[in-house]
């Protein structure tokens, strides 16, 4: 490891032995790919008894420290990659991480601060335009910076990347201001007028609905939000994002918008008020305007509302201080729901003779543990499990890839998360695309987790562009991914494998759970292309298709 001269004779550390002594003291699992610009962080890392994966591909790093953040529910994640080409591999998933508000920080080598070379890129440049804050890492203040990038990630839910400059021993970084957040100290008060106002709409309501989001979880709103619920008699929906909020409760309706399932959609319509806690209200939550038609909305959130969305009575501040607020003032004890959880339909195994993937994955929720995390790759197939698949709370549950309308995240998101959480079962859920394209890193990902169950929904076609596309004129050649033996590679990679073509050869998993679920077991599912999810025919009904 690299030391440079000190003063009077003394040696001093390096920048990148400094930077790993904070990132240790964080204790956070550390993802990354080592190149030039990293590598001497990473054996600090390794000197100092941190925690570190390597992975494949430098995306894979983002996704996973971004997943095991979200999963964990406290802390922060950490990814480490090198320089230009290695910081251009992360743009997709750090895009991601910061439309999702993941507190990751990304600890990536950087272009000498006494100029660029021929293949350097403007990585802060390239960071800024996603929205993302860059701290410079140099010989006169390492330490605080590095501590500081930990506590701005941690206390703003967002990503930051923490450079690493080539020639961080050798100068001395530029005067920086570093940000100073607090995401405490500024957190609005309960207004007696604002809950005078939202108590008085709570008791004219007949139909009222709880709609939880991410924000009330990371609050930490479960138990009073259950409890108001109950007060109320009110139904429960979550948001995509906090898939698990309600387990348990008699009135749990599952994920609100397009992944509810059509007769529980059915039922939200009647409703006469939805107060929503910690959701950002978007437009797959509220199914495009056709979840909550005839209800008034009282949001409670610390972020302003969604633009042209009307909210009849708007309250800032802290989900779980608002919850408990409204609770005292409405009183506890139980009223019965206004409606009945519906009981799910069993669907036919079988459309135009090719399995039917609402009817696998009806067959996987009644046969899987219920204390597991479910990690779901982007595109058309996620309808099926999100909205078949139950989750035992919020972290069990994690889309990756639909902030930013991307495929290809998952295997990495899994990696982080059964890192995080080793005592559950991971399930990777991926299309056949998504799934080609995290395949340099399933060997990690067999590596990582202790207890694994990949799900292919293998359709042969890049689900959403076949549905959207292929009608005018699209050649199916053009957006196929012919027929790839998905359980051949897992062979392959020592994982088991079984193809399903029918529920029936889900029989293959059976003594695999039986006997612990240990190791990785991956089902190549052979769906049909012909039914369409409801939350991408919403889609595609709104833009006409």
């Amino acid at each position: 490891m690299r030391e440079q001269a000190g003063t009077a004779g003394q040696r001093q550390e390096s920048v990148a032995a400094r930077v790993a002594g904070v990132i240790r003291n964080s204790n956070a699992h550390v993802f990354g790919l080592v190149g030039n610009g990293n590598a001497e962080f990473v054996a600090a890392l390794r000197e100092q008894g941190a925690e570190f994966t390597s992975v494949r591909h430098e995306g894979a790093a983002v996704s996973a420290a971004s997943a095991a953040a979200r999963v964990a529910g406290d802390g922060i994640g950490v990814a480490t990659v090198t320089y230009s080409p290695g910081f251009l591999n992360v743009l997709t998933p750090l895009a991601e991480a910061q439309k999702a508000g993941s507190p990751v920080v990304v600890v990536a080598g950087a272009p000498p601060l006494r100029g660029a070379r021929p293949w350097d890129v403007d990585q802060s440049g390239l960071a800024s335009a996603l929205g993302v804050i860059t701290l410079m890492a140099t010989r006169s203040d390492a330490a605080e910076v590095a501590a500081a990038a930990c506590r701005i990630a941690g206390e703003t839910r967002r990503p930051v990347i923490l450079a690493l400059p080539v020639d961080a021993d050798e100068v001395d970084g530029p005067d920086l201001t570093i940000p100073s957040v607090d995401g405490a100290a500024g957190l609005p008060e309960v207004s007696e007028q604002g809950l005078a106002d939202a108590v008085a709409r709570i008791r004219a309501a007949d139909r009222p609905v709880l709609l939880a989001g991410r924000g009330a979880w990371d609050s930490g709103a479960q138990a009073a939000l259950q409890a108001l619920g109950r007060a109320l008699g009110a139904i429960e929906f979550t948001s995509a994002a906090a898939h698990g909020f309600f387990a348990g409760e008699i009135a749990d309706f599952g994920i609100a918008g397009g992944f509810a399932a059509h007769d529980r959609a059915a039922i939200s319509r009647d409703a006469d008020l939805v107060i929503a806690f910690g959701a950002s209200l978007n437009p797959f939550t509220l199914a495009f305007g056709g979840m909550f038609p005839n209800a008034q909305m009282i949001r409670v959130d610390l972020a302003p509302p969604p633009p042209m969305l009307e909210i009849g009575l708007d309250l800032r501040g802290d989900a779980r201080s608002w919850a408990e607020a409204m609770l005292r003032a409405v009183g506890t004890g139980e009223r019965t729901p206004w409606a009945s959880v519906p009981q799910t339909a069993a669907v036919e195994p079988l459309i135009d003779g090719v399995l039917d993937p609402r009817a696998l994955a009806q067959a996987l929720e009644t046969m899987l543990p219920r204390e597991r995390t479910i990690v779901l790759d982007g595109g058309h197939f996620v309808g099926w499990p999100a909205e078949y698949w139950s989750s035992p709370d919020p972290t069990g549950f994690l889309l990756t890839g639909t902030m930013t309308q991307s495929i290809g995240l998952g295997t990495g998101s899994a990696i982080g998360a059964a890192a995080a959480r080793p005592d559950r079962l991971t399930i990777l859920a991926v299309g056949d695309g998504g799934a080609l394209m995290g395949l340099a890193d399933l060997p990690t990902l067999l590596d990582t987790a202790s207890s694994l169950l990949v799900v292919v929904f293998n359709d042969g076609v890049y689900g959403a562009e076949w549905h959207h596309y292929a009608r005018i004129g699209v050649r199916l050649e053009d957006i196929s991914t012919e027929e790839v033996d998905f359980a051949g590679v897992a062979d392959a990679c020592g994982a088991r494998g079984a193809v399903v073509r029918e529920v029936a050869d889900l029989d293959a998993l059976r003594p695999w759970l039986q006997s612990g679920a240990s190791g990785a077991f991956l089902l190549d599912c052979r769906i049909s292309r012909s039914v369409i999810a409801p939350f991408f025919a919403e889609l595609m009904a709104l833009e006409g298709h």
